[in-house]
């Protein structure tokens, strides 16, 4: 595979003209940018490892396409990687993720504004394994939410070490450590094992995480790839546990067994000389091997590092801030330099001073969909730590109006950024005058988003404004208040009872005096302890005081 990458490479120089040889000694090593169908690599390495890195992660987006067809190995947002040439050029920038930065070969970022990935080119024969782990993770949270810790971890481990031969991907390669382990040390009960979620102390003591992790993977290669008619049955038991069923319910439909007896079949199956490996066709990967070279400028290559920096180190965005005024230095009219100076200052709260300098991007690239987010995100910032009143009035409406159309205007150019749904679907929350619209981009939100307690609640108090009582006490009922937690729920319930009152007041504004009347009189009747509940009964009594001196027809 190396020799055909390096050939290939080669190719592509030849027809684009790039020099190929290294850079004199003292000079800067030049970025690359290699587009894929799935992957944007910058890249400060050699072409050999560039490319490498961008093929061997295709695919594994093939492979996923193939053996799990039907979901979507693509995410919605785009995937930068990044590939340093050493450890020296890679460590500046991984200073800010969680562990020791000596320990760190490669990490993956999945960001509300996109993936990051970034690897240290030299650190062995195939650098873009040491993120393949976290690739799987992110792909298990995109297609399959809610799935239980064992079979996330299992599923990136199984993965992990999945190589290609000929038009296959070979999946499931034995993980010689994890067999020993289990081997030497035995496994825990299978009902523990499944039942393990990530704030469970077993699973962050450190002395056991070993063989959660050995075990993980070998129940899931036993199930996966061992066993077709137990790889049904993981299906099911997989469709029932996203369904809310509990672990050992779910088990019993799905398997038709004990945990003992499934706990024997895996002694058994790891106790063979050599474990089965699952060859995956690959498909059409030629259409899938695509890609193009093109080197970047210096002002390119400093805003896409400072793009890394303010992602991944957030804490620092003095360092980010660095890149993007170097990249400006060299191009004034840099858009995404621009766009990223705001993006400092957003992250430093100064909300009013990233809006000028998002402006300022859009004058350089109106065509930018982040950037139109970020903008109308800052101004819904504004107005939340203000505190502005529902539904607001004067300047704070004519900010309003300015965030949602520059939010609208970001999904008209990219139509399915999950953020920019979800900060959409907010700000109609404040709107005086929200409408069916609001609640459909909530519902996609949803879809992209989820595990994201924000979009529901904003779902439940958009649905009370709009009179949907009987549907937004649905959501509370059955998500909010069994995942959110007690106080996301109070919460919910205090902010849904002032649309209540908002929608019965516009209901009287509109001469709609019964229904008015029955809004007010089913919030009054629920146990809110709210200032609200004052202004509610006020405005009942006075629809009762209206409805007694209106003479009778």
């Amino acid at each position: 595979m190396r020799l055909q990458f390096l050939a290939f490479v080669l190719l592509v120089f030849l027809i684009l003209g790039l020099p190929f040889e290294a850079p004199a000694s003292g000079e800067e090593t030049p970025w690359v940018q290699l587009e894929t169908p799935g992957f944007t690599v910058f890249s400060n390495a050699d072409p050999e490892t560039t490319w490498q890195v961008g093929m061997e992660l295709e695919t594994l987006r093939a492979a996923l396409d193939s053996w799990m067809g039907g979901l979507a190995a693509a995410s919605p947002m785009p995937t930068s990687v990044y590939v340093f040439r050493d450890e020296e050029s890679f460590w500046p920038y991984k200073q800010g993720v969680n562990g020791d930065p000596r320990n760190i070969a490669g990490y993956f970022l999945a960001h509300p504004h996109g993936n990051f990935v970034a690897v240290n080119g030299g650190a062995g024969p195939s650098p873009s394994r040491v993120i393949y782990h976290e690739y799987l993770h992110h792909f298990v949270r995109h297609n399959l939410p809610g799935m239980p810790l064992w079979f996330n971890e299992g599923l990136a481990e199984l993965y992990g070490s999945f190589e290609v031969e000929g038009e296959n991907a070979l999946v499931g390669l034995p993980h010689e450590g994890h067999v020993a382990y289990l081997r030497q040390k035995g496994m825990m009960p299978l009902e523990e094992l499944l039942s393990l979620g990530p704030d469970s102390d077993l699973y962050n003591e450190s002395s056991r995480r070993g063989v959660f992790y050995a075990q993980s993977w070998a129940l899931v290669h036993y199930l996966m790839v061992g066993d077709g008619v137990r790889g049904e049955q993981l299906m099911g038991f997989l469709d029932q546990v996203a369904e809310g069923v509990e672990v050992e319910e779910a088990f019993e439909k799905a398997f038709d067994m004990r945990f003992s007896t499934l706990e024997k079949e895996l002694e058994t199956y790891l106790g063979q000389s050599e474990l089965p490996v699952l060859e995956v066709p690959l498909g059409d990967f030629a259409g899938a091997a695509r890609g193009r070279l093109s080197r970047l400028s210096p002002a390119e290559a400093s805003y896409r590092l400072g793009d890394l920096a303010a992602h991944a180190m957030p804490r620092d965005p003095s360092f980010a801030a660095q890149h993007f005024n170097r990249a400006l230095e060299l191009n004034p009219e840099h858009a995404g330099a621009w766009a990223g100076l705001g993006y400092v200052e957003d992250l430093q709260g100064s909300h009013d001073e990233a809006i000028v300098l998002y402006e300022t991007a859009l004058e350089f690239d109106s065509g930018n969909y982040r950037t139109h987010f970020l903008e109308g995100r800052s101004r819904i910032r504004i107005l939340a730590l203000r505190g502005v009143q529902v539904p607001p009035s004067g300047e704070d409406l004519s900010n309003l109006n300015k965030a949602i159309r520059s939010l609208e205007r970001s999904l008209e150019l990219h139509w399915d950024f999950p953020e920019a749904l979800a900060t959409l679907g907010a700000a109609w929350t404040y709107h005086p005058q929200p409408d069916e619209a609001a609640l459909r981009v909530l519902e996609r939100a949803r879809k992209w988003l989820p595990e994201r307690m924000d979009v529901v609640f904003n779902q439940a108090v958009l649905l009370s404004r709009l009179g949907r009582r009987a549907r937004a006490r649905s959501l509370l009922q059955r998500v909010l208040e069994p995942e959110g937690g007690g106080e996301l729920a109070e919460e919910a319930r205090e902010a849904m009872a002032r649309a209540d009152f908002f929608y019965a007041r516009d209901l009287a504004r509109d001469g709609m005096f019964e229904q008015a009347r029955a809004t007010l009189e089913i919030l009054l009747e629920e146990d809110y302890d709210l200032p609200l509940a004052t202004s509610a009964q006020t405005m009942l009594d006075a629809l009762v005081e209206r409805e007694d001196t209106e003479p009778q027809s």
